[in-house]
């Protein structure tokens, strides 16, 4: 244990910085972190093509360390690392992203580190880890001696497979509800005598967006003064399905319909502009955006997948969304929806009431 007349020394390994959900977490951990009794650095394993973190943890006072670029192989990394941490003798080692949970497992091990833990922040089903070999999934799960996870789901996934309930620890996601009250830059659509249904996400195959807009195209031309709103900046590795999602946009003719926002920072005051919050993705672990935008009081359609179930229940109120299985059951929700998006004037209490049962 560490001596109770120090800090303790916490460094991080994440896999990058750039905005999404996992990144924000560990920008919001830190932020709100004890610096008196944590002194916590930050290891980043590779660039961000996109806007990211790194800046914003350093205006906390936190040191983020990218990796040496010539470090470019798994056996480079590991020394490099097995070298750096032997140098800093940290108390807690701790791997962000559940690919470079192997490294803190070994690299902490040789290099004498006493507290070594993984994450794992999404279903044991979502791609990003099946993509990777037999080995190194098993290696992300494995080699460090305990687990954080961030939904419930997750945990009853890894019980499942035998994993030690003594080893997982269960911190759940948090957002900061937003003290301001407006939003600015917007698109001169964002200002018009409109209403809108929307989306906030990364746009990668796993969040389904083509099942947003073909929902969406289900109940375009009945109510004409609704627009679909996408936040949300495309995945360097998945550029095509950003094109993909591109082209369904004009062949629905929808053009002047759904607007692609691209990357947000002021996203959670964005949603409060909607009248109903979409996310329908194959797996999640505990979502962002779906606590923000129950932060704004905004009513949630989601699909019924992985930690999305411990935050919102099935409501009455939107008939054919309540026994939805799959993200393709969901898909004609905004149909029935639309005449609580359009005929009703905004109504702040009845949307709090479609997200009664949503956890708190």
């Amino acid at each position: 244990m560490p001596n109770s007349d120090r800090s303790l020394k916490v460094i991080f390994l994440i896999n990058e910085l750039g905005k999404g959900g996992s990144e924000r977490q560990l920008y919001l951990l830190l932020k709100h972190m004890d610096l008196n009794a944590a002194e916590p650095l930050v290891i980043v394993f590779n660039p961000s093509a996109l806007t990211d973190y790194a800046d914003s943890i350093r205006a906390l006072g936190i040191q983020v360390l990218p990796l040496p670029s010539l470090k470019n192989s798994p056996l480079k990394r590991l020394i490099w690392l097995m070298r750096f941490l032997r140098q800093e003798k940290p108390d807690v080692v701790h791997s962000w992203s559940a690919p470079d949970n192997p490294y803190a497992g070994i690299a902490g091990l040789f290099a004498g580190v006493r507290l070594r833990m993984g994450s794992l922040r999404n279903s044991l089903q979502n791609r990003s880890l099946l993509a990777l070999p037999l080995l190194l999934q098993k290696l992300a799960i494995h080699t460090c001696p305990y687990l954080l996870v961030n939904a419930n789901s997750i945990r009853e996934e890894l019980l499942g497979q035998g994993y030690p309930a003594n080893k997982l620890f269960l911190i759940e996601n948090c957002v900061e509800i937003p003290t301001d009250t407006g939003v600015s830059d917007l698109p001169p659509v964002l200002s018009e005598n409109l209403r809108f249904v929307g989306m906030v996400s990364n746009i990668r195959r796993n969040k389904n967006v083509h099942i947003f807009i073909e929902g969406f195209s289900l109940i375009a031309d009945r109510y004409p003064n609704l627009r679909g709103v996408i936040v949300g900046q495309p995945i360097p590795d998945e550029l095509d399905y950003y094109q993909l999602i591109q082209q369904l946009i004009h062949d629905k003719g929808l053009t002047d319909k759904i607007i692609l926002l691209g990357f947000r920072d002021d996203a959670p005051l964005l949603v409060r502009k909607f009248e109903v919050f979409c996310l329908l993705s194959d797996f999640e672990g505990s979502p962002n955006a779906v606590l923000e935008a129950m932060a704004a009081g905004r009513p949630v359609i989601a699909s019924n997948t992985s930690g999305i179930p411990d935050l919102v229940q099935d409501g009455v109120e939107v008939e054919g969304v309540t026994d939805a299985a799959t993200t393709e059951s969901i898909m004609d929700a905004p149909a029935e929806a639309a005449p609580v998006l359009t005929d009703a004037p905004a109504d702040t209490e009845a949307a709090n009431h479609i997200v009664t049962n949503a956890a708190t």
